[in-house]
């Protein structure tokens, strides 16, 4: 067994964005363990809430991600910090919308648990940078 799982968990998640820029929603969904939540932190936004299970995120990425134009997502990692089976990231996503065509553009802060190179809980949030570093047990990064 590997002492530190840091290197297959940074792979995990970033397997993981991958996959939905590529569009394989069927494979980002794979990417949670069976038992997983996903915590999704859109203040009154449609798309919030918490989702339990691979079922119930895999309808969440497929609402989220099939609302944006065919290949137009796009994770740029601005951050990344590891702590053992826990990822503290910020992303800049950008995508077009499917329907209107209008670009956009969203700054996204994450913590992410990896097991077994899947993912047994990922938060997100849009404003919560100190929450989500928190999340992912980290205490404070200048």
């Amino acid at each position: 067994m590997n002492a530190d799982p840091s290197p297959d968990t940074k792979a995990a998640v970033r397997e993981h964005l991958d996959h939905i820029e590529a569009g394989d929603l069927m494979q980002a969904k794979a990417d949670y363990a069976e038992d997983a939540v996903l915590e999704a932190d859109f203040t009154g936004a449609v798309h919030a809430g918490t989702f339990r299970g691979q079922d119930e995120i895999g309808r969440w990425l497929d609402n989220w991600f099939t609302s944006f134009e065919p290949g137009s997502y796009r994770f740029e990692i601005e951050e990344s910090l590891v702590n053992h089976d826990r990822v503290f990231m910020t992303t800049m996503n950008t995508a077009r919308g499917a329907g209107s065509g209008v670009e956009v553009k969203l700054r996204v802060y994450h913590a992410f648990t990896v097991r077994r190179r899947l993912i047994v809980r990922h938060i997100f949030s849009v404003d919560d940078r100190d929450g989500m570093l928190r999340a992912a047990g980290i205490d404070y990064v200048e």
